[in-house]
């Protein structure tokens, strides 16, 4: 049987600028929990606000009944030295956060202003403090990061449509340069510009194409491919088993020093450390957590405090090629360019893409801008036809149950279906 108690505090530093209006808030936000797992189950109860005191009383019924047979000591002491025990504190400041993200915020809205142009802006310093305590001692870990996210809005006949970005940082809004902040600005407003230019697609588009996806659309591939892995029943796996035709290698780093997202403990309380899951389309390991530990997955992934955890990378790294951008687009006769998803959606193997912006491929140039409504890559197959990856990363983060995840990817080509 295994038993803890966590705590997860949150404070929030937020400022957002639409088309004009201004609006500053923060937030804070505190958990508490008493977890306990045995006989192949979890109990967790937890609070929001508070403190935990008052959960004890909750558990001592609850455990009888569902630990009447305890069967996993053997497992928790063949764990023990894997547990953290300790303290880590990643890119901590005690300035005012508020402040430093208003003078970012106006920066950014007066160069939309200077450009003409009208958006939305949204400034975050998130510091988060994760807490467990189990048998050995504490694991804490405190860290502070800021997001900034860009749209920009263009007018395309009667539609508007928008162009976005995002960057994540490790740390406070402090670290973010103006030459940081103007790439941003100018990689939405081309998007959205491109967009507002675009002709529409014809029949002879359509169909099986040759598509040179950027590294923001690339990390979507990557995202879901590692969680349709993870779904497969472990008996079906081996190591060296070859899953892709391609030679695609994907780690995670959930170390990586320059990550916002990084963590040196999971939400078991494991220590984390670096895994190759895909080298050369083969496979290696699986992501993991501590009571699911078999086969290929060994623990250290665990995402999940006050629900059951379940496996998740933090930050995924994609392998690099040797082929400049320009290289694979000069060598491609005809294809298109897709340059970001506005939205995405997965069914099942086939992942379907609403691109923000494309462009047309002609004989090794970028020909005209296109509205292309939305392209299926069936996974698999999309690896398996990879004949091109870049040389140059690029990162990527997002939300993930209440977490952020980062990806750093690359540009690759491969076949898609375009619709």
């Amino acid at each position: 049987m295994y038993k803890d108690e966590f705590s997860f505090y949150r404070k929030t530093y937020i400022v957002e600028w639409v088309s004009g209006s201004l609006s500053i808030n923060n937030r804070e936000e505190t958990i508490h929990g008493n977890r306990v797992y045995c006989n192949g189950k979890w109990l967790i109860v937890s609070r929001h606000g508070g403190t935990g005191e008052e959960l004890a009383r909750y558990n001592e019924s609850l455990v009888r009944n569902l630990c009447e047979q305890v069967t996993n000591v053997s497992q928790q002491e063949a764990l023990v030295e894997e547990q953290f025990v300790g303290r880590a504190e990643f890119f901590v400041s005690e300035k005012n956060h508020v402040g430093d993200l208003l003078k970012k915020t106006l920066y950014v809205a007066s160069v939309l202003r200077d450009l003409g142009i009208t958006g939305e802006i949204i400034f975050v310093t998130l510091d988060d403090t994760r807490k467990i305590t189990h048998s050995l001692g504490e694991a804490e870990e405190r860290k502070q990061y800021t997001v900034l996210s860009v749209e920009i809005y263009q007018q395309r006949g009667t539609e508007v449509v928008k162009g976005r970005s995002q960057l994540a940082i490790p740390g406070d809004s402090g670290r973010l340069s103006e030459k940081n902040i103007d790439m941003l600005v100018e990689q939405a407003y081309r998007r959205a510009f491109w967009a507002s230019k675009s002709v529409d697609t014809s029949t002879s588009d359509r169909g099986r194409k040759t598509v040179v996806l950027t590294p923001s659309t690339t990390s979507i591939i990557a995202k879901e491919f590692i969680k349709r892995i993870a779904s497969i029943k472990n008996d079906n796996l081996s190591p060296g088993k070859q899953i892709v035709l391609s030679n695609l290698t994907i780690r995670d780093d959930p170390t990586a020093p320059d990550s916002p997202s990084i963590r040196v403990f999971d939400d078991e309380c494991m220590k984390t450390r670096r895994k190759t899951l895909i080298e050369n389309g083969a496979l290696v390991e699986l992501l993991g957590t501590r009571f699911k530990r078999r086969g290929l997955s060994n623990p250290g992934n665990a995402y999940g405090l006050w629900e059951p955890p379940t496996p998740l990378y933090t930050n995924l790294l994609i392998g690099k090629g040797d082929w400049s951008e320009k290289e694979i687009i000069e060598e491609t006769k005809d294809g298109f360019f897709i340059e970001g998803a506005s939205s995405y959606m997965i069914r099942g193997d086939v992942l379907t893409i609403y691109p923000e912006s494309a462009w047309r491929i002609k004989r090794g140039e970028l020909v005209e801008p296109i509205a292309i409504k939305e392209i299926k890559l069936p996974l698999m197959e999309a690896l398996s036809n990879i004949d091109a990856i870049g040389r140059n990363h690029e990162k990527r983060c997002g939300w993930e149950k209440h977490w952020l995840i980062c990806e750093e990817s690359i540009m690759l080509r491969t076949l898609g279906y375009i619709l």
